[in-house]
C-alpha cells in the first residue's frame, strides 16, 4: 500500500512538472509572452512561448509595451529575457518601450530579417550579444551619443534620432503600434517595383536610409 502511494505521488509530481514545462511562460497578451519577475513590484519580462525558444511565436513587427495588464493586475515590462526572440527569421522590426531596463543575451540573435529596431529607451544601458543583425536603430532625439557609447548598441550601422511627443509615444505604445516608415523597393536598374523580386533588391526608407534585400 505504501509503495502504491509512493508511486502515485511520484507520478503526480512528474505530471505537474511536465505541465509546468509545457507552459513555461506565465501569460500571453496580444501575442507576446511574459514571465512574472516580481509580484510585489508587479514587473514582468518578455520571454519565448512554451518551454523552449524553438517555437515560432513571433514574426513581422513586434511592439514591446511599457506595461501590460493581465487579469486585474497591471505589470511594468522591465526585461526582455535571454533568447526571447532567438532565431525568429520572420521578425522584421521591433519597438522597445522606455520601461525596459535590461535585455538578456541572444534575445534577438538569429533574427536575420530584423532590419529595423526602434528603442524608446532614454537612458541606454550596456547589452551583450543581443543582436546578430545591426542594421538601423531608431532612438529618441538627443540620445544618439548615448547609444554610440554603449556596447552592442554602437554596432548598428545606422543610428537615427526620431522625435515623438510624450503623448504620441504613449499612444503608440498603448496601442501596440510600431513606428512605421514608408518603404520603396527598386530593382538594380533603379526602377521602382511594388514588392521585392527574386534576387537582389534595393530598399529605400522614407528616412533616407538604403538597404540591400535578397529574396530567395
Amino acid at each position: 500500500m505504501k509503495k502504491l502511494l509512493l508511486n502515485t505521488t511520484i507520478l503526480l509530481t512528474m505530471l505537474s512538472m511536465v505541465s509546468m514545462e509545457a507552459s513555461a511562460h506565465d501569460f500571453e497578451v496580444d501575442g507576446i509572452y511574459y514571465n512574472i519577475t516580481s509580484t510585489t513590484e508587479n514587473t514582468v519580462e518578455v520571454t519565448y512561448k512554451g518551454d523552449n525558444y524553438s517555437s515560432s511565436a513571433y514574426s513581422g513587427s513586434v511592439v514591446i509595451p511599457e506595461s501590460v495588464t493581465y487579469g486585474e493586475v497591471t505589470y511594468s515590462v522591465t526585461t526582455i529575457g535571454s533568447y526571447a526572440f532567438y532565431n525568429y527569421s520572420g521578425l522584421t522590426s521591433v519597438t522597445i518601450g522606455n520601461s525596459v531596463t535590461s535585455i538578456g543575451t541572444h534575445a534577438f540573435y538569429g533574427c536575420d530579417s530584423l532590419l529595423s529596431v526602434t528603442s524608446l529607451i532614454e537612458s541606454p544601458f550596456i547589452i551583450r550579444s543581443v543582436f546578430s543583425v545591426h542594421d538601423t536603430l531608431y532612438v529618441p532625439k538627443g540620445t544618439k551619443a548615448l547609444y554610440e557609447a554603449c556596447r552592442d548598441w554602437n554596432e548598428f550601422s545606422n543610428i537615427i534620432e526620431i522625435e515623438l511627443s510624450s503623448i504620441d509615444q504613449q499612444k503608440m505604445i498603448n496601442k501596440g503600434e510600431a513606428i512605421q516608415l514608408r518603404k520603396n523597393y527598386y530593382d538594380l536598374n533603379g526602377r521602382r517595383i511594388s514588392e521585392p523580386q527574386r534576387g537582389l533588391n534595393i530598399l529605400r526608407m522614407s528616412d533616407g536610409t538604403v538597404h540591400k534585400v535578397i529574396k530567395k
